[in-house]
């Protein structure tokens, strides 16, 4: 790069800066480019419109928890509507199931099951399209919001946190699910 800089301008693009060797990133001026939602909203809507798809009344705020569940990863919007709109129209899957899940899910930790938790989120991996990262946000969510006593629950809180920040390296993503699942079994009551 310092070869050719006196000529040459370099413009590099990644999702995860912290992804790039130090050697390059100390080489480079860091701009970090997120749309506001409103401006991912407009291109969805945009992009709704171009490809034909009808937008019934009632998904407008399915639509809209999409967006702000997947805020900032644009091409995992752009992907989960497409899933929802292959038959021209949008309709996009109720989160009533992920919440069955998420409370299934602390019923085996509660009850100290959680080898048998495994089985269950394979056996139920298309109801939360095998997203793992999105259900531990739903878990911790689930967990914030519910009457853990507040030691266990800022404990808790860490240990997904910490996992979710892993799903971005690993390869296999049920496994680390499963191995943060593990670490809050010992935290259950």
């Amino acid at each position: 790069m310092e070869e050719y800089s006196s000529f040459t301008r370099f413009i590099l693009t990644a999702n995860y800066k912290h992804k790039i060797i130090p050697a390059i990133q100390s080489r480079t001026q860091y701009f970090d480019l997120n749309p506001s939602v409103q401006d991912v909203l407009s291109r969805i809507v945009y992009i709704l419109r171009t490809e034909n798809i009808e937008v019934p009344t009632t998904e407008r705020v399915n639509l809209a928890r999409v967006i702000k569940d997947n805020y900032p990863d644009i091409r995992k919007i752009i992907n989960t509507i497409q899933k929802y709109s292959v038959s021209g129209v949008l309709h996009i899957k109720d989160t009533t199931d992920r919440n069955d899940i998420v409370t299934k899910i602390n019923n085996h930790l509660v009850s100290k099951k959680v080898l048998e938790l495994r089985k269950f989120l394979i056996e139920n991996e298309n109801e939360f399209q095998g997203d793992y990262a999105s259900l531990l946000k739903h878990y911790l969510n689930f967990i914030y919001n519910s009457d853990t006593k507040p030691d266990n629950k800022r404990q808790m809180i860490v240990i997904i946190s910490e996992y979710l920040y892993r799903d971005a390296f690993v390869l296999d993503k049920e496994i680390n699910a499963f191995a943060c699942f593990c670490q809050l079994e010992k935290l259950t009551t």
